[in-house]
């Protein structure tokens, strides 16, 4: 995005101010810190595995829950 186009943005924002808007457009442009594709793909690799890992905890569980559920049935119908 361009300056231009960053600062059209930001004056649409209600509150923000024409200075306010120059001001965060500078500090845009002159930040040293630039995200690239690479970092981007390694930050989605490290949440799809969040993600992986998760869905890998909650299926044990729902398999654990389902075992009481089924020995509970099987003992009430042990007694009944």
């Amino acid at each position: 995005m361009s300056g231009i186009a960053l600062y059209n943005t930001l004056r649409k924002i209600d509150g923000v101010s024409d200075d306010e808007a120059k001001e965060a457009v500078a500090d845009v442009a002159s930040s040293k810190e630039r995200t690239t594709k690479a970092d981007l793909k390694a930050e989605i690799a490290k949440v799809d595995k969040a993600i992986a890992e998760l869905e890998t905890k909650l299926i044990k569980q729902i398999y654990a829950v389902a075992g009481i559920i089924i020995a509970a049935v099987g003992l009430m119908i042990k007694f009944l």
